[in-house]
């Protein structure tokens, strides 16, 4: 048996393991050894004999803690082989985080605020981190997003909304932290349907050059290595997404 359980074991406590159920104990358990970095991408799951044993469960709680991992895709089962980690790069947690947030009916005056304070944190390290070709990536997507909204063709507010994510999706890799750059990705899913509101009802008719100007705005920031631009760029963009929201919900 290989050595995945050693100090992990003590993060389940005594008094946790009275309030628990004997399923939950296991899913907690995979998880804090997962968490702990004991078992990674890949690495093959103590089997049941060896989960039984360690924490005095019986086998139907182990299967349906698996069951439960397997369903959220923490977990592979591979029949006739064991239980591995998936790659948590493709499974569908933060869904699963997004989906709560909405649910729980958060106010929209919440959701802008968290919008700027994200957004903020991700130009500090941007500012920071931020190489020559993630510059030129986001050059190319304001090229395109200009010469889009300046064009003479009728605008679909798909494209934009589509460009506008491209480009902050752009700046959360800016920051060269990959747990903030997955946050930020789908914080956007959750601003995403304001912002095709927006470009769909508000800005494309009254002012189609503000996001532009908002987008250069950070882009200079990061150039010049200027947080105080940085940050002037992010409350003004995310009050003008506010304010043509605000609009189109009277």
């Amino acid at each position: 048996m290989q050595n995945y359980i050693t100090d992990t074991s003590q993060t389940v406590t005594e008094s946790e393991s009275h309030s628990q159920s004997p399923t939950e104990l296991v899913v907690q358990y995979i998880r804090n050894l997962i968490l702990s970095r004991e078992l990674r991408i890949g690495d093959k799951l103590p089997t049941e004999t060896e989960l039984c044993e360690q924490l005095g469960v019986g086998r139907g709680s182990v299967r349906e803690a698996v069951k439960r991992l397997e369903a959220i895709n923490l977990l592979n089962v591979r029949r006739g082989d064991g239980t591995y980690i998936s790659d948590v790069r493709q499974n569908k947690a933060f869904d699963s985080l997004l989906y709560k947030i909405v649910l729980e009916d958060i106010d929209f005056q919440e959701i802008v605020d968290y919008r700027i304070q994200l957004e903020i944190g991700i130009m500090r390290l941007a500012i920071r981190n931020v190489t020559g070709d993630i510059l030129d990536e986001l050059k190319n997507n304001l090229l395109k997003f200009s010469q889009y909204i300046t064009g003479e063709e009728e605008k679909s507010p798909l494209v934009l909304h589509d460009l506008d994510i491209e480009f902050h999706n752009i700046l959360g890799k800016a920051s060269k932290n990959r747990l903030l750059a997955d946050v930020y990705a789908v914080s956007l899913s959750l601003f995403s349907p304001y912002m095709l509101n927006n470009y769909g009802k508000g800005q494309v008719q009254s002012s189609p050059e503000a996001t532009i100007e908002n987008h250069t705005l950070l882009l200079n920031a990061l150039e010049n290595k200027d947080i105080s631009l940085a940050t002037y760029a992010v409350v003004n963009s995310t009050q003008l997404w506010q304010k043509w929201n605000d609009y189109t919900r009277k």
